[in-house]
């Protein structure tokens, strides 16, 4: 897994990608990104990755902010990162 999709309680969807950042189709919640940007101090991680961290930073992810709903992006292949829609 390289990313992960979420869609939060306004139903904006988006992409968390392994470098955690994230990519919607609507305004991300501040309380999301301040969640995603701590990811290193929470959880006492020097140069974080989505893939370091799961799953429990998935499962605080949900329980801690506006997401409502995150599923697994199987790595795309070429560069690594999975685009918003499948895009290339």
């Amino acid at each position: 897994m390289v990313s992960v999709s979420f869609v939060d309680s306004r139903g904006v969807r988006g992409v968390i990608h392994n470098d955690l950042t994230i990519e919607a189709d609507g305004p991300v919640d501040e309380e999301l990104r301040v969640f995603v940007r701590s990811a290193s101090t929470n959880y006492r991680q020097d140069s974080p990755t989505l893939e370091a961290l799961t799953p429990e930073f998935l499962i605080d992810l949900y329980v801690h902010t506006a997401v409502r709903k995150v599923e697994p992006i199987p790595d795309d292949g070429a560069d690594g990162n999975c685009r918003l829609g499948g895009e290339e």
